[in-house]
């Protein structure tokens, strides 16, 4: 395949796992061309291009064997494992939206703390595919909230909800308020916080500092949209975390190992003398 963009093929030493589809952009009505791929050798750049190996998509339209990009190389996850995806069409979808499921974990990287058990890598969760102006937006499958289907909860007046205590799989979703200071969305465990997502008007970030697996990094950081107020909606099921921000717009995947059983779940501002707002927040557990 030829691309109007040469640098296509200077980026890596090899693309592998490529996926062609195609799909209507819902902000314009415009049919378009998606190309997912996985660029190997890609070197870091700011924020973009953390991990071992990328994966991410280009769009445009293509013409026999040649495919003219309309919108940049873009990485289709901003967390720390992701890699080599698949796509499928639901038949009994009337709207026929893409699904994705990507391999969670990363190539040469299989020293987890789950191979004690000889246990390594996993899939994410299906996600449905929007195509919105140029970008891919990412959810949830809806089928989701028949088996998870949220009920509304609260936080206590210091920003914990206590209700995740021991509990290893749960959905978790809501809205926060960043339009005066950052605000942070946290779990912890029987020794600290694992994992601590920062959010602000023009950006999300997400720390695993002091999470016992930490392969690539710590932190993984995107920009965007300014806005005053985050969506969140995060799905976590025993070391396997998925944060979905905005409806979609970033979703950062991560590997979170705990010490011992989840304890809480925090909201704070990081500056001193905020207060947490978190609003329309709505949780449910897988039971046992």
């Amino acid at each position: 395949m030829e691309f109007s963009d040469t640098s296509i093929g200077d980026m890596s030493y090899m693309i592998e796992c490529p996926i062609f589809l195609t799909t209507t952009d819902t902000a314009t009505g415009e049919e378009k061309d998606i190309f997912i791929f996985c660029p190997q050798g890609m070197q870091p750049d700011g924020d973009k291009y953390n991990n071992i190996y990328q994966c991410g998509y280009v769009v445009g339209k293509l013409d026999g064997l040649k495919f003219d990009i309309e919108q940049p190389f873009t990485e289709i996850d901003a967390g720390f494992e992701f890699y080599a995806p698949q796509t499928v069409h639901a038949a009994d979808d009337e709207h026929d939206a893409p699904v994705l499921m990507g391999w969670f974990g990363n190539a040469e990287e299989d020293d987890h703390p789950s191979w004690e058990n000889r246990w390594v890598h996993m899939l994410t969760y299906p996600r449905e595919l929007e195509l919105h102006n140029g970008k891919l937006f990412q959810r949830p499958v809806k089928q989701l909230d028949e088996v998870l289907p949220l009920q509304a909860a609260q936080m206590s007046e210091d920003g914990m909800l206590a209700d995740v205590r021991g509990r290893r799989q749960f959905r978790l979703k809501g809205t926060l308020n960043v339009g005066k200071h950052n605000v942070q969305l946290g779990l912890r465990d029987e020794k600290g916080e694992p994992v601590v997502m920062t959010f602000g008007q023009d950006f999300a970030a997400l720390d695993r500092g002091f999470a016992r697996y930490q392969a690539g990094g710590p932190i993984r950081r995107r920009m965007l949209t300014p806005s005053n107020s985050r969506q969140f909606e995060i799905l976590f099921d025993g070391s396997a975390l998925e944060m979905f921000v905005d409806a979609g717009a970033e979703v950062f995947s991560a590997r979170i190992y705990l010490d011992g059983a989840p304890q809480a779940v925090f909201v704070r501002p990081p500056e001193q003398g905020g207060v947490p707002s978190v609003e329309n927040l709505s949780v449910a557990y897988l039971e046992d």
